[in-house]
């Protein structure tokens, strides 16, 4: 019979090996996966990403499997960067061990700064992406996207929403001081593949939509591992579900399950990103227009409001702290640069709705011009 002591020692070393995954890496976030499988149809989320170096806000189609040795990858994804603010597509193809093809963006503003529908459509005649309603990529090679577009080799595959960090040049150097860092999502929605049986004689019909008015334990399962490139784990702790809206957090381990923060409110604007390299109003700061001229002018001003911040009147501040909660505040502006001023100044927090130079544009309204503000 085995001493007691010795046994006592083997529990305790088998506990800790079980454990060891689980804390193998300091930094918590989360990952949510359907428990239904898709092949074929819609999948849109609103979201505002994560900001800061590193923090990849993700929302995908990915083949379970995908990576084992032998098997024949599948992906379909937008990226958020937290390091920039812009955002990547992304299809993944059977390779060594894939082929990535990558499509860089840019959004009016910051992914982080508000929230944007994201749709991803795959169908066995396209492979689509459109954001805020716009079609910003389509792809419909059949012998580069076989493994995705031909029926007899796709494969279902899981919806997926996550947040994790790298720390490298693609996903940027990881920068502790953003965190905690979140994820907020108003909304998610799947949509079956139908060709011409859908409202108005579309090819998608409704499946489900979750409004994030409760875990849905039957819809979503949450993953409980993580992978090389990361430098973090993900748990079910890293989420939350509060007022209608998702809530996905990095933390340090030790702060795990206790770091949520109300959700910013979604103005339900829509903003679709220019993408168009011949738009006059999208001219890079080096180029000799005056529209070039006008955005390296903006990029002075950001520097000098990154590095001396803004201060705001005291009484102005302190108007604000006395104000009720039940009095609804909103921001107008010409100026593009409006919510970062704010946040500078410590006070986008007091403006859950800001209409400004960005929201302008994509909207066509009166009274404002395609000239850069500071």
């Amino acid at each position: 019979m085995e001493p007691t002591r010795a046994r006592a020692l083997r529990r305790f070393l088998s506990c800790l090996l079980l454990a060891a995954p689980l804390f193998a890496k300091p930094w918590k976030s989360a990952e949510m996966i359907t428990s239904q499988q898709f092949k074929y149809g819609a999948f849109e989320a609103r979201i505002r990403g994560a900001e800061g170096g590193g923090m990849i806000t993700a929302f995908f189609l990915y083949k379970n499997g995908s990576e084992w040795a032998g098997a024949e990858w599948q992906e379909q994804d937008f990226e958020l960067f937290g390091k920039n603010g812009g955002f990547q597509t992304q299809l993944m193809t059977p390779g060594a061990p894939r082929v990535e093809h990558v499509v860089n963006h840019r959004a009016p503003t910051n992914v982080w700064e508000r929230y944007y529908t994201y749709r991803m459509e795959w169908t066995p005649d396209a492979l689509s992406f459109y954001v805020d309603g716009k079609l910003i990529r389509r792809e419909t090679d059949r012998t580069v996207y076989a493994k995705l577009l031909d029926p007899a080799r796709a494969e279902p595959m899981n919806l997926r929403i996550s947040l994790w960090a790298g720390n490298g040049e693609w996903s940027g150097a990881f920068d502790e001081t953003k965190v905690p860092a979140a994820v907020d999502v108003n909304w998610a929605q799947v949509y079956s593949y139908s060709p011409g049986a859908g409202p108005g004689g579309s090819d998608f019909s409704p499946l489900w939509r979750d409004d994030f008015n409760s875990k849905d334990g039957s819809r979503w399962f949450f993953a409980n591992w993580t992978f090389d490139y990361a430098v973090n784990d993900y748990t079910s702790g890293g989420a939350n579900v509060a007022n209608g809206y998702l809530q996905l957090k990095m933390t340090h381990w030790s702060e795990e399950g206790t770091r949520f923060t109300p959700s910013p409110l979604d103005d339900g604007l829509l903003m679709p990103p220019a993408d168009d390299p011949t738009d006059p109003t999208d001219q890079p700061p080096g180029q000799e227009t005056v529209c070039g001229l006008g955005n390296r002018k903006n990029d002075a001003f950001n520097a000098v409001l990154a590095q001396e911040g803004v201060e705001p009147y005291p009484g102005s501040v302190a108007l604000l702290d006395a104000l009720p909660e039940s009095v609804r505040l909103a921001v107008v502006s010409s100026s593009k640069n409006a919510p970062e001023v704010l946040k500078a100044a410590g006070l986008l927090e007091h403006f859950p709705v800001i209409v400004d130079g960005n929201v302008a544009a994509a909207r066509g309204l009166a009274g404002w011009h395609s000239e850069v503000h500071a």
